[in-house]
């Protein structure tokens, strides 16, 4: 009997092959986008999973010190012995800080590398594998350096390098190091990211400051004893941060708290150097996979229902012939269940040819979709077989109890009104609508970002790093390209800068302001032509001089610092925290980071050679005049090439260092284009559906009204305009939804956009006007049809 249904059914489908075709292809976009939202939905929380006893490991993070500021990871290095000493229930520790840049020398070739200082519990910590050596003395081996398996193929086209030796340039200095280990790549799915790593008490060689508890650059885990209480764990360590950094002479107040590693990837509200990932994209993501797959599910109820219609003289037949209720229901839920089965071949095909584009654009690296999750393949194909039931139950149950005179005659019960159908695209129409206003918006709000005013002059400037020298170095050959270049080369000014103004800087947690109350200060090592080649506003005091660095720091802190120390005139004192220290002016407010981050307070110190901060000095900005931008570079690089010979000439546009940062962002961008316009094109197929629907409910009306002399465009208006009504319906109601939705996403920008009314006017004309378009495709071929052939039998 099965067989024979399923017989029935695809010789069925094949004579009706544009039915079949307009559900498969549906259905099978609905379920290609849901396998890939899955995917990527899995691979988001699968970060960090792979480490033994996880669920016991734990980062420190820093507390806001006071309302609107952030936590940050980054902590002072004495916290190791001071959490080893004082907090029993701590089973291992590790510090592990972000990249520094280098140059490796290997055979007396160079090679541009970062490297990473970590604890030797690092790889007994974390359960990153080594390939070669030991866990226990990698990393206290002395002058032992790991390398990862693509650092080691790299650098000498083997693994197999354990015992040979390298040296590294740093500052100007060289230091001779030996291969201890070789470690696998750091998993795609890692919050921590490795490449070279060398132990941390060799840190000081690369960092010109002194390790105390003004510096906070490493990130701190531990992992927990089994029978560890959290809450206990987290009041040890603030009792005794509230002890110990002030026996060493710092005088901040220190407020820490535990964050469990699986927390990490998915938590921005975190500052670090780890691998984080907005849950509101996971949100996001997979509520547009099931907007998609509502939309192919409704369209194969619709469809289902339009094509029914057809069938009733069928069903009819079949009766008469003798077939039973529970036959007629097996043959019409095979049709169903064969359509969605093969949708589903195809969207496990799809979505495995769609995976590279997909993870172009989302940034991931799934290698394939079948590997996945088995949990949710099962849960697709239970969805499959659901939606098989409820797309053929509903026509099957109309079609099975209607009397067999009825159907004969070819009249069903559901001919008699739509209001299912009419809801359920409805909805579609909701659904398509929420995706485009909260796509218009998104672009609205990355528009701005990308072209709002960050307080500095972006254009005409080139930053050059300096790798490899020393501050004295640095600060030599940048006085060299200054005296070197002129106007006649488009030349217009050179400074020096510790921060790439996107990339990393330091943070230094310090009391200021009358009450002495703590907050974090980004701090940049600069020179005296910084304000005038950035193009920033002094608004307060005066710019830094040229000459000799003076014995007391002299500092310049922008209006959100100067504000937050709440002194009348902060020009003049004294910063408590930073030794010698003296404010000389105030410079407006500028971005140092994306506008998704609050401007937060930054002090520019003085670099000068000799002085304390010359070696936090990393790179060398120019700003050029308009005109052959060309020209200016060949002879930027040929004094570079004649004045720093043993460098690499790096450098990149100050436009082009800023917009990478939106990069991710513009990837999101072009996900949710994608998905409303697969939104709305499934949508179309709902919208034929109805009209078949419509159509063959009013095929007679139709007649009978062009017999009496209705225009071919009178019918035509006749049939969109319940369609237009039900385009404008679906876009009210979904107003609120993507108000509520897009407002979820900007919450995450510190600089957002004031909500814009044109992307839900946008919406509405350009939904409607392609709901028309499509519904008048049928409706000016039935406008067309012969009346007589219609109503020739009444």
């Amino acid at each position: 009997m099965l067989k024979n249904y399923f017989k029935v059914a695809v010789r069925k489908l094949l004579r009706e092959k544009s039915y079949a075709l307009i559900n498969v292809l549906g259905l099978a976009i609905g379920l290609t986008i849901c396998l890939l939202v899955m995917a990527y939905i899995f691979d988001e929380y699968s970060f960090d999973e792979f480490h033994a006893d996880g669920d016991r490991i734990y980062r420190l993070i820093q507390l806001p010190s006071q309302e609107n500021d952030r936590f940050y990871a980054g902590t002072p290095f004495p916290v190791r012995p001071m959490l080893l000493e004082n907090v029993p229930a701590i089973e291992a520790l590790a510090q592990f800080t972000s990249s520094e840049d280098v140059i490796v020398t290997v055979d007396g070739q160079n090679f541009r590398e970062s490297v990473n200082f970590a604890d030797p519990e690092f790889f007994q910590l974390f359960s990153f594998e080594l390939l070669k050596g030991s866990p226990r003395t990698a990393l206290s081996t002395p002058n032992g350096i790991v390398l990862d398996v693509s650092g080691a193929e790299r650098l000498f086209g083997s693994i197999d390098v354990v015992g040979k030796e390298l040296v590294v340039t740093t500052s100007g200095e060289k230091y001779p190091y030996v291969v201890s280990a070789v470690v696998a790549d750091a998993p795609k799915n890692s919050s921590l990211q490795y490449r070279l790593v060398l132990p941390v008490s060799e840190i000081s060689k690369f960092l010109p400051f002194k390790l105390g508890w003004n510096l906070t650059c490493a990130e701190t885990f531990v992992r927990l004893r089994s029978d560890a209480d959290i809450n206990n764990v987290t009041n040890d360590i603030q009792a005794a941060a509230n002890i110990v950094p002030k026996k060493a002479g710092s005088e901040a107040e220190w407020k820490f708290s535990l964050q469990p590693l699986s927390d990490i990837h998915l938590n921005t509200a975190v500052t670090g150097d780890t691998i984080t990932s907005s849950p509101t994209y996971s949100y996001l993501l997979g509520g547009i996979g099931l907007v998609v797959l509502i939309l192919a599910c409704i369209n194969f109820t619709t469809l289902a229902i339009g094509r029914s219609q057809r069938r009733i003289r069928e069903i009819g037949v079949r009766k008469v012939m003798g077939a039973s209720e529970t036959q007629l229901y097996g043959q019409l839920l095979s049709e169903a269940i064969i359509v969605s089965l093969t949708a589903l071949i195809f969207a496990f095909a799809l979505a495995e040819i769609a995976l590279p584009t997909f993870n172009n654009l989302s940034g991931k690296s799934i290698s394939s979709i079948l590997m996945t999750n088995g949990l949710s393949t099962i849960g697709i194909v239970a969805l499959v077989l659901l939606t098989a039931l409820i797309a053929g139950g509903y026509p099957a149950y109309i079609l099975t109890r209607t009397t067999t005179v009825r159907a004969v005659r070819g009249q069903a019960e559901m001919l008699s009104g739509g209001v299912l159908t009419r809801v359920l695209v409805a909805l579609q129409f909701t659904l398509s609508a929420a995706l485009i206003v909260i796509t218009l918006t998104m672009s609205s709000q990355l528009d701005y970002m990308t072209s709002a005013p960050l307080g500095f002059d972006r254009e005409e400037l080139v930053m050059l790093q300096l790798r490899g020298a020393s501050g004295t170095e640095k600060l030599t050959i940048i006085d060299r390209l200054r005296n070197s270049l002129n106007q006649g080369d488009g030349v217009v000014s050179v400074c020096a800068s510790g921060t790439s103004f996107t990339g990393g800087g330091i943070r230094n947690g310090t009391p200021v302001g009358p009450d002495s109350i703590p907050f974090t200060v980004f701090l940049n090592a600069v020179d005296h032509e910084y304000l005038k080649t950035m193009g920033l506003e002094l608004v307060r005091g005066q710019a830094f001089r040229p000459g000799e660095v003076k014995s007391r720091d002299e500092i310049i802190v922008n209006e959100t610092f100067a504000n937050a120390l709440d002194w009348d005139d902060p020009i003049g004192r004294a910063i408590p925290g930073l030794d010698s220290s003296e404010i000389i002016g105030v410079v407006r407010d500028y971005h140092i980071q994306s506008l998704a981050e609050k401007i937060e307070p930054i002090a520019l110190l003085r670099a000068g050679i000799g002085g304390e901060w010359a070696g936090a000095v990393r790179f060398a900005f120019i700003r050029f005049a308009p005109g052959n931008i060309p020209a200016t570079m060949s002879k930027i690089q040929q004094v570079w090439q004649e004045i720093a010979p043993n460098l690499p000439f790096s450098y990149e546009f100050m436009n082009e260092h800023i917009e990478a940062q939106y990069r991710a962002y513009k990837r999101w961008e072009t996900i949710m284009n994608h998905a409303a316009l697969l939104a709305v094109t499934v949508a179309c197929f709902g919208v034929f559906g109805l009209t078949a629907l419509a159509i063959a409910r009013r095929r007679k009306e139709l007649g009978i009204r062009k017999v009496l002399g209705a225009k071919s465009s009178q019918l035509v208006s006749l049939l969109n305009r319940e369609f237009v009504l039900l385009a404008v319906v679906g876009n009210l109601i979904a107003w609120p939804l993507a108000y509520y939705a897009a407002n979820q996403w900007m919450a995450d920008f510190a600089y957002r956009i004031d909500f814009p009314i044109w992307p839900f006017i946008a919406g509405i004309v350009m939904l409607t006007g392609i709901v028309v378009a499509t519904a008048s495709v049928q409706a000016v071929r039935a406008s067309l049809a012969n009346p007589t052939d219609v109503i020739r039998t009444e």
